[in-house]
């Protein structure tokens, strides 16, 4: 199993910088700003980048997804289920939880030369609403004259356990290699991917937020 890359954004971290000092109270909204203003802090999203790199290096030639996944929800993501249409997690499977201000990066695999790759995975966050889990799927078709796709969507607890065949169809034959999926402005989730056979997925999952009055 590997690690989540960068310095979790906490409120004690918020809390010391100078448009929070005197803010009496530090909210999710506070969290998920910062954690989006530092999505590239210290070269983290490059380290999670390299690591998927390394992964695909070792895997050798073959149709892989190289998926990072950022949380800026302001809150802890546990990772609470898996889909693997076709293919796999190679070698080494992402975090079971990452905090916010954090990437998770893995790769994902054909099964074999006569299957493309093609998966899910389901994160779960607490809000102002409740628990809420919210999907990230993908798919590398073999086939010549299809696209890669990608699919989000935010759901309630177990929402999506039931649904795999729908979720299916909708990643192959009505999504984009962009989707956004949000519900209540509590959640927002943002996935692409690339157009080759090895291709980089990334999402962004976030709870929403507005600038600061006097953004610094």
């Amino acid at each position: 199993m590997s690690s989540a890359f960068g310095v979790a954004v906490t409120e004690a971290i918020v809390r010391r910088l100078p448009a929070y000092q005197n803010k009496e109270k530090i909210t999710r909204e506070d969290l998920a700003r910062e954690a989006m203003r530092l999505i590239q802090d210290n070269g983290k999203n490059i380290d999670a980048l390299k690591q998927a790199q390394s992964l695909k290096d070792i895997f050798g030639n073959g149709i892989s997804a190289l998926c990072l996944v950022y949380n800026a929800t302001g809150g802890r993501l546990d990772l609470v289920e898996e889909k693997n249409w076709f293919g796999s997690t190679y070698r080494q499977n992402p975090p079971s939880y990452f905090e916010n201000g954090q990437w998770i990066a893995f790769l994902h695999v054909r099964p074999n030369v006569f299957r493309g790759c093609s998966g899910a995975r389901v994160f779960r966050s607490t809000t102002a609403s409740g628990v809420q889990d919210i999907m990230v799927s993908w798919s590398i078709p073999l086939a010549t004259g299809y696209i890669n796709t990608v699919w989000t969507q935010i759901g309630s607890r177990g929402y999506f356990s039931s649904r795999w065949d729908s979720i299916y169809r909708t990643l192959n034959n009505s999504s984009g290699m962009m989707s956004n999926g949000n519900v209540n402005n509590n959640l927002r989730s943002r996935v692409g991917i690339g157009g080759s056979s090895t291709a980089e997925c990334i999402a962004i999952l976030t709870h929403p937020f507005n600038p600061l009055p006097n953004e610094y």
